[in-house]
């Protein structure tokens, strides 16, 4: 499958804002009301393709949100989200990020996150620093829990010697599975990408990758899990900086 640049940017582009909702902010389907989650990946779908811009009603809906009611994953992403938009971060959410680096949670994605927003604040303590120590004594058995190691240790911490394990997940089809051997997903693929291209390696199959990803692009311009899917906009953003950001 041969698709254009500027077509396949247009169609996600046009796939991803028909997804927008009266409020600002962003639903998984026509019917389902907007989430932050699902407002995150649309405009980091939008960014990816350049076509991200100035949305006060997007930014209103963000700054309305109750963030002490969402977990690190979900508010590092709605924290990039409102800066991504010109928006100004609560002082609240700077005091509230050092608070629970007092008591970091146990998830490896927790960690990643409450990592990451301590990087976009500016917090630097003895307490960031601890995150890597928690990190290196968590295992992973995922792509998805790599992933979230490495970002919990920082840029340049993650060891090479995990190269075998990313490079040897990608199946005949040329996606990733979740470890070796298993079935071909686009989040997994994602997360194969971004540590390949953290770690300076080179996929086995690289235009069997791109092919994969092409085969989950849907009629309606958006990417699907796997081929034969549905369209979500957090599968469309990970298609998207897969084609635009890694090759």
């Amino acid at each position: 499958m041969e698709v254009e640049t500027e077509e396949l940017v247009r169609g996600a582009r046009d796939f991803v804002l028909s997804r927008r909702k009266e409020s600002g902010g962003f639903g998984a389907t026509p019917a389902l009301p907007p989430t932050v989650e699902d407002t995150y990946f649309a405009l980091a779908a939008l960014r990816v393709c350049g076509a991200l811009k100035s949305d006060p009603s997007t930014l209103h809906f963000l700054e309305g949100l109750n963030f002490h009611r969402m977990s690190p994953e979900v508010r590092v992403r709605w924290l990039k989200g409102l800066l991504w938009l010109g928006g100004a971060s609560p002082e609240e959410v700077k005091l509230l990020v050092q608070e629970e680096l007092s008591h970091p949670p146990e998830r490896l994605s927790g960690l990643a996150a409450l990592r990451e927003m301590a990087d976009l604040l500016g917090v630097n303590s003895a307490k960031v620093r601890r995150l890597k120590e928690l990190g290196r004594a968590r295992s992973f058995r995922t792509l998805k829990d790599l992933y979230h190691l490495c970002k919990a240790l920082g840029p340049g911490e993650c060891s090479a010697g995990v190269a075998e394990f990313i490079l040897h997940s990608q199946n005949p089809d040329g996606g990733f599975g979740f470890f070796p051997g298993t079935t071909s997903y686009l989040e997994n693929t994602y997360f194969a990408c971004r540590l390949m291209k953290a770690l300076g390696l080179k996929p086995r199959d690289p235009e069997g990758l791109r092919l994969f990803v092409l085969n989950t692009r849907r009629k309606d311009g958006g990417f699907a899990r796997a081929p034969r899917g549905v369209s979500f906009l957090e599968t469309t953003y990970y298609a998207l900086w897969i084609l635009l950001r890694f090759f």
